[in-house]
């Protein structure tokens, strides 16, 4: 905990504590608190005091508690073995303080002393909880976003084989036919797959740079298939929307692998907006003729787009078919 977040912890919890002590004392007994408030306000400064002193006592010592390696041999019971450690001890220190309260400042019987003692060991108790439950649940959150950074790397990892495994089998059926555009597709492969091992910290792209790589990677495909045209229809492009990264080539291939592609039919790739969502459509390509295609399918790419949207935007990704036309939505997401 930084020192900042930790003195805003340790003013709220003292005055709440403060709050809840004054409060149940005086429920319990309003005529001695009055009677007290006559003779000055000493007894709040003390009680104001009292409560500062348990708070920081709580937070240092139940710091101490979470850390230690005492609390992992009670994983299933850790709450209730805290709260029994916390109350112990508050109360030990409340009966210790009320002694030298009762030396050093008011004449207190030895009932209210052991009354004082469970009442404020109770009631610090009870806030050295909140600041626990606090503990556990900001744990429990870096944790889950830790566990999502490193799903996301793992879908991406997942991604990088696959799109060379794609290139470099386009690239084999292109050297049977022509090995000089072969060499011109190998160069362009690198310096595709130079820019994505350059970027692989960046889960999100702005449109300008999905659709200036989109550009570059339909480059590269159309050394390899003459019939591939991709039209991106005029639309907004706001500098803090973004989309994922890799996704548009995602979808590219996804309508290279799933088309009878041939010399006789053109695939045509459409990426148009509508409202918040990036769509991309193709036509379908049937196996009338024989086909020029060579990549199988895993069915890995457009599954792990969905499972990277899910984990990074909490949004899904929608898959429209039809017997003519295979349309995606991608949600575009704003992040100013």
């Amino acid at each position: 905990m930084k020192a900042k977040d930790y003195l805003i912890t340790w003013l709220w919890t003292s005055l709440l504590m403060y709050f809840l002590y004054d409060v149940v004392w005086v429920l319990a007994d309003h005529e001695e608190f009055n009677r007290l408030l006559e003779e000055g306000c000493t007894i709040l400064w003390i009680d104001l005091c009292y409560c500062f002193l348990f708070s920081i006592y709580n937070l240092g010592f139940g710091t101490l508690l979470l850390k230690s390696r005492l609390l992992r041999f009670f994983q299933k019971k850790k709450i209730l073995i805290l709260s029994a450690i916390f109350l112990l001890a508050n109360t030990f220190l409340a009966f210790l303080v009320e002694n030298l309260i009762d030396v050093l400042f008011v004449d207190i019987s030895d009932r209210e002393v052991w009354g004082n003692a469970y009442l404020m060991g109770l009631i610090s108790s009870i806030q050295a909880l909140i600041v626990v439950v606090e503990y556990y649940y900001k744990e429990s959150e870096q944790k889950y976003e830790e566990n999502r950074q490193l799903e996301m790397k793992l879908l991406k990892m997942q991604m990088n084989p696959h799109f060379v495994f794609n290139s470099l089998s386009v690239l084999a059926g292109l050297i049977d036919i022509d090995a000089k555009r072969a060499e011109d597709y190998v160069i362009r492969l690198s310096r595709i797959y130079r820019h994505i091992l350059g970027h692989l910290e960046n889960d999100v792209v702005s449109l300008d740079e999905a659709f200036q790589w989109l550009d570059d990677y339909m480059n590269l495909l159309k050394l390899r298939y003459a019939n591939i045209e991709l039209q991106v229809k005029p639309m907004e492009r706001r500098k803090d929307e973004y989309i994922l990264s890799q996704s548009l080539q995602v979808l590219v291939e996804n309508a290279v692998k799933h088309n009878a592609m041939n010399q006789h039919e053109k695939l045509t790739i459409i990426v148009e907006r509508k409202e918040n969502m990036l769509v991309v459509s193709n036509n379908i390509i049937h196996a009338t003729y024989k086909s020029e295609q060579t990549i199988p399918s895993y069915k890995l790419g457009l599954d792990n787009l969905a499972k990277r949207y899910f984990v990074k935007f909490g949004k899904e990704i929608s898959v429209k078919q039809t017997s003519e036309l295979f349309t995606v939505y991608l949600p575009i997401v704003n992040q100013g």
